[in-house]
């Protein structure tokens, strides 16, 4: 009878054991590695000829910290602009854009990231040197 016991203590212990760790799993999974926001990099509203601008974004978990191993993509489209520019590096599937500006003029970019809601409008004023 003492075998029947303990051998029901330890499946009971098991038990409970399994069951914390996939909470504890999914609430990790859900907490600290699904995307609940997305952060811009510093845009600067005005540039000169000649300038490098960098877009970038940030996937944010529940702890407002930078979510590991995610990327987040975006769509990029120019509305207005398009010809004062030469795009330097577009990895906008990882999260960068880079582009150089060529002439002065006003550039409108509209950002439509995967995991937001509402796109992004970027106006930046290219001045002369």
């Amino acid at each position: 009878m003492p075998e029947t016991k303990n051998s029901l203590n330890i499946l009971i212990i098991g038990g409970v054991t399994f069951v914390a760790l996939i909470i504890i799993s999914f609430l990790i999974f859900n907490y600290y590695f699904s995307i609940y926001e997305v952060t811009f990099g510093k845009v600067p509203e005005k540039v000169k000829i000649g300038d490098s601008v960098t877009i970038s974004l940030t996937p944010v978990n529940g702890a407002g910290t930078k979510v590991p191993f995610r990327t987040s993509p975006f769509e990029i489209k120019f509305i207005e602009g398009e010809s004062t520019v030469k795009v330097i590096n577009d990895k906008s599937a990882e999260g960068e854009f880079i582009f150089k500006t060529t002439s002065p003029g006003n550039i409108k970019l509209l950002v439509t990231p995967k995991h937001a809601l509402k796109p992004t409008l970027f106006e930046i004023v290219v001045g002369i040197k």
